[in-house]
């Protein structure tokens, strides 16, 4: 595997010293073939801002869709983008400080007789998987990048003598590179945006008891992540887990709806059971607003089957005052532990 890390390595030195993220705008983007499993993954380049440097591989039409909502999302809200970040995978090398490696890096430099110096200059190499800490790679996802990156610095330096070579595509078309009979050429492929489903629990036993408590006022709901853990296991990858807040709008008092979900067995699911676990913190208070308010459409819709049994309004709005004044006592108590 030693082999394997030199020829990332290397193509990485070669990235670093082309930096495409100073000449290209973010919007391109393209398909590399994996040769093995012959699933496209599709390349992003970040730090055009030139904050964080960095290229990924998203995987698939799942990739596809978090890269098309990773450009419609306002640049102005960093949470937003944060959380579509999270809650997908890719494989990514990023250049950091010498400070951000983990000790099994710095040895894998060693062991390489690698040399690095200065700010965001050093080689990182991680996969992310929703939720979870960003994690070393396997050999099959390093195997899975090298591939990526290589064909990635061919297509980035035929963009510097060709840079509307990715802007000639028809929509839902992108630029795909395959390997076919040991040559690596373009292809020209209509890839579609894979659909995000999320299967809400419909079966909600407190339901029934819900419908019989007189309504009134606001309710603030939100699902915030919370900073990481390794759960009950000291070994294992830690995971975000995500804390559900609900917050009377007028009073600002905090409803029993304090709980910290887990994003297993997938993110969806965890974000399935969100209208169950808002019907029970409700009965608990014996509270069922008239209005609930929310500031993301995921929101909106895991608690639009609840909203309809009770017939209660669900608002979408850009903030949540008395919820994001107590996210923040919350978060400042936590930092000062």
């Amino acid at each position: 595997m030693l082999d394997l890390w030199r020829r990332v390595y290397s193509v990485a030195d070669r990235l670093y010293a082309l930096a495409p993220w100073r000449w290209m705008e973010g919007e391109e983007l393209f398909g590399v073939e994996d040769p093995i499993t012959k699933e496209i993954g599709f390349i992003y380049v970040m730090g055009h801002r030139g904050e964080h440097f960095g290229i990924s591989r998203y995987p698939g039409t799942e990739g596809l869709r978090v890269l098309q909502s990773l450009q419609d999302c306002d640049i102005n809200d960093p949470v937003s983008g944060s959380e579509i970040l999270l809650g997908s995978c890719q494989l990514q090398l990023s250049w950091e400080d010498r400070e951000e490696l983990d000790q099994r890096d710095k040895q894998l430099v060693k062991e390489l007789g690698l040399k690095y110096r200065g700010t965001q200059a050093w080689p990182f190499f991680r996969s992310y998987e929703p939720s979870l800490y960003p994690w070393f790679l396997t050999e099959a996802q390093l195997l899975t990048l090298s591939v990526a990156l290589e064909q990635s610095l061919q297509v980035f330096q035929r963009l510097q003598n060709d840079p509307v070579l990715l802007d000639k595509m028809k929509e839902n078309h992108y630029l795909v590179r395959v390997l076919a009979s040991d040559t690596w050429r373009d292809e020209i492929r209509e890839v579609l945006p894979a659909v995000k489903k999320i299967t809400v629990v419909s079966q909600i036993p407190s339901l029934p008891k819900l419908k019989s408590i007189q309504k009134k006022g606001c309710v603030e709901i939100d699902l915030l992540l919370f900073p990481a853990t390794r759960g009950d296991d000291p070994e294992g990858r830690p995971f975000f887990p995500y804390l559900l807040m609900m917050v009377e709008a007028t009073s600002g008092i905090i409803l029993s709806g304090f709980d910290l979900l887990q994003p297993f067995p997938s993110l969806d699911a965890m974000y399935g059971k969100v209208a169950q676990t808002v019907c029970v913190s409700m009965l608990k208070d014996k509270i069922v607003p008239k209005e609930i308010c929310v500031k993301r459409e995921v929101m909106a819709g895991v608690l639009a089957p609840l909203a309809d049994e009770l017939g209660l309004q669900i608002k979408l709005k850009k903030h949540l005052p008395e919820l994001d004044k107590a996210a923040r006592g919350l978060m400042g108590a936590l930092r000062n532990r």
